[in-house]
């Protein structure tokens, strides 16, 4: 049965279904005052959404007209593979024929080394950090590492003064000026204090900070796109280390997440190798690894490599897709 993607212009994702921030029409609004184009794009039967899909869009020099599908489609839950494998085929043709080139990278990878039609892989498949909500709190307490839950209590003790707000629209709020000089000086790439301001003005936001009597000891911003939320970014001063701040911080997020109705916390990439000790920090807190998929690219000539891999797959002489290791 073939399947029809239409454009819509509210998308709403299919019931029961999990949503990563980069398939929430706040990411879409966001990137769009960063200079991109968001496409929304579902897929129904009568009544039921079955799939959709946030694709960005962009002009650039050069190479033309290139979308990008990351994380997507989003499909309910008792949707068959194989009409979600077909429906995902046919998205991915369509997306083709308007565009120069096209990146994607699904939700999770099955681990089978499949070329999605002229497409071939660009970057290995990672794992995403992603603590479950559901539980009552008192069981994710004692879900904690013991270190991360020691760490919790001691800074509890400290009588620390912890606000929360959401996030203005102020480019010189104090919290994006501390964390961009952070990432320069550790030299770690991430998108710009401009994306948190365009998120804030259409979507929600979550803002906690310590408070010391001169100032600012640490802060975080969680991104909220129901049913899930996303830890943004961060920054904690050496005395707000010392004082494990940064830790009463994330377990206050997650005890008002709750009570939002909040049903999973991602807490982004794990990198075991580059950063080891964020990397201990996140699975602290209980998150599971979650794998995601390889990055796919199809342009002009990758249908010809596609096709020359297919045949070393057979002869066994071309690697398949790395998949997602423990270690992410």
């Amino acid at each position: 049965m073939r399947c029809c993607w239409t454009l819509c212009d509210i998308p709403r994702p299919p019931e029961g279904a999990g949503l990563p921030m980069q398939q929430h029409p706040s990411y879409g609004r966001a990137c769009g005052s960063l200079g991109a184009e968001a496409l929304w794009l579902e897929w129904r039967e009568g009544r039921r959404t079955l799939g959709t899909a946030q694709v960005l869009a962009r002009q650039l020099p050069v190479v033309g007209r290139v979308a990008l599908l990351s994380r997507g489609p989003v499909w309910r839950p008792d949707t068959p593979r194989a009409r979600s494998e077909t429906a995902m085929a046919e998205l991915l043709s369509a997306l083709g024929q308007g565009h120069r080139a096209v990146l994607f990278t699904p939700e999770a990878e099955d681990g089978s080394p499949v070329l999605h039609g002229g497409m071939i892989p660009v970057m290995t498949a990672a794992h995403v950090a992603r603590l479950a909500l559901a539980p009552e709190l008192s069981t994710l307490r004692a879900g904690l590492a013991p270190a991360w839950r020691n760490k919790l209590a001691q800074a509890e003790r400290t009588g620390l003064r912890v606000t929360e707000t959401s996030l203005p629209d102020n480019p010189g709020h104090w919290l994006l000026g501390a964390e961009a000089a952070q990432a320069q000086a550790r030299g770690y790439a991430r998108l710009p204090p401009a994306f948190a301001r365009a998120w804030a003005r259409s979507g929600r936001t979550l803002l906690l900070a310590a408070e010391g009597d001169r100032g600012p000891l640490a802060g975080i911003l969680i991104l909220i796109h129901p049913p899930w939320a996303t830890y943004h970014l961060a920054w904690t001063s050496p005395a707000g280390r010392r004082l494990h701040a940064h830790t009463l911080l994330l377990w206050r997020a997650i005890e008002r997440l709750k009570e939002m109705g909040i049903l999973a916390l991602e807490l982004g990439l794990l990198d075991t190798e580059r950063t080891e000790g964020i990397a201990r920090f996140k699975l602290g807190t209980g998150a599971a690894a979650c794998p995601l998929g390889a990055t796919w690219l199809r342009a002009p000539g990758t249908g010809s490599v596609a096709r020359i891999a297919r045949l070393g797959l057979r002869a066994g002489v071309v690697p398949q897709t790395a998949r997602p290791s423990a270690r992410g």
